[in-house]
């Protein structure tokens, strides 16, 4: 996909700046490249074996996240909501609805993958958990600083409050 590069001088500057479109289609082609080539790369590493991809390489998943960081500043946006209405300005252009359906079909890939491992992972003893269900305090955990693993309940017996922020097994 090509389209002509539109700048203009910016008298404040008197710089040559890409106007918000071009911004966006870079931005757009940017991440999903570099999506493209991380979900890749985990494909391969996981039919290899799944047990080492996280026991040993999920961190290249977040590659992505500073290229995202790039990109929301770079676009001055914040939420992915605005991330994403940048776009829908300029959804008549074919070449911003390609890129941007492009992105939006690497991000199904990355959904897909951490599914696929997480199907893969998941034992018969595991226990499913929605938003709002109660935790089983029998739940082992393990410390994040210390290592040490114990159960749900056995922080609870000597406080009345505690936040606890759980994570997923290959976070």
């Amino acid at each position: 996909m090509s389209s002509s590069t539109s700048t203009y001088i910016n008298k404040d500057c008197d710089c040559v700046c890409k106007d918000e479109k071009q911004i966006l289609l870079d931005t757009y082609k940017d991440i999903s490249d570099k999506m493209w080539h991380i979900i890749s790369q985990a494909r391969e590493n996981i039919q290899d074996s799944v047990d080492d991809f996280v026991a040993k390489q999920i961190g290249r998943l977040f590659q992505i996240v500073p290229v995202y960081k790039k990109a929301f500043e770079g676009l001055n946006v914040k939420t992915k909501a605005e991330f994403e209405k940048k776009a829908s300005h300029y959804f008549r252009d074919q070449f911003v609805r390609e890129e941007f359906d492009e992105l939006i079909q690497n991000e199904r890939e990355w959904d897909d993958l951490l599914k696929d491992v997480d199907k893969t992972l998941s034992s018969p003893d595991a226990i499913p958990l929605e938003v709002g269900d109660t935790l089983p305090l029998s739940l082992s955990v393990i410390n994040a600083r210390s290592k040490v693993e114990s159960s749900i309940k056995s922080y609870l017996e000597d406080t009345k409050f505690i936040a606890m922020i759980l994570l997923r097994h290959f976070a």
